[in-house]
């Protein structure tokens, strides 16, 4: 089964993570349109809005990560809404917004190198 349809079958997506550099699970599933439930630490506080497309807990306390979690299972609605709003807030990831700013600092790195 396809990492895309395995999202698309689940409510939810949880990242447990202690340490965190920056999570492309979290990306696959806001592009999943899905809402996430992750630990506040590193790379998931900056796609994770708190409240908006999901919930930030502390870090190794599995009854704050299993509250926000029994939440959305028991809200439909409010799954759904944090799902539209994962799926938003993707598009600020998507290669036609992100290879610009690449290119940019590639281009500014190289003028500076023949200056």
């Amino acid at each position: 089964m396809a990492k895309v349809s395995l999202y698309q079958h689940c409510r939810l997506f949880v990242c447990p993570s202690r340490r965190e550099p920056f999570a492309t699970v979290n990306l696959e599933a806001l592009a999943s349109g899905r809402p996430v439930v992750a630990t506040a630490v590193g790379g998931n506080v900056e796609v994770v809005i708190d409240h908006g497309n999901g919930f930030l807990v502390p870090s190794e306390d599995p009854q704050a990560l299993a509250m926000p979690m029994l939440t959305l299972l028991k809200d439909p609605d409010l799954t759904m809404k944090m799902g539209r709003e994962s799926a938003r807030l993707a598009q600020r990831y998507d290669w036609d917004v992100i290879l610009p700013l690449y290119t940019a600092v590639f281009a500014e790195v190289m003028s500076r190198r023949r200056g």
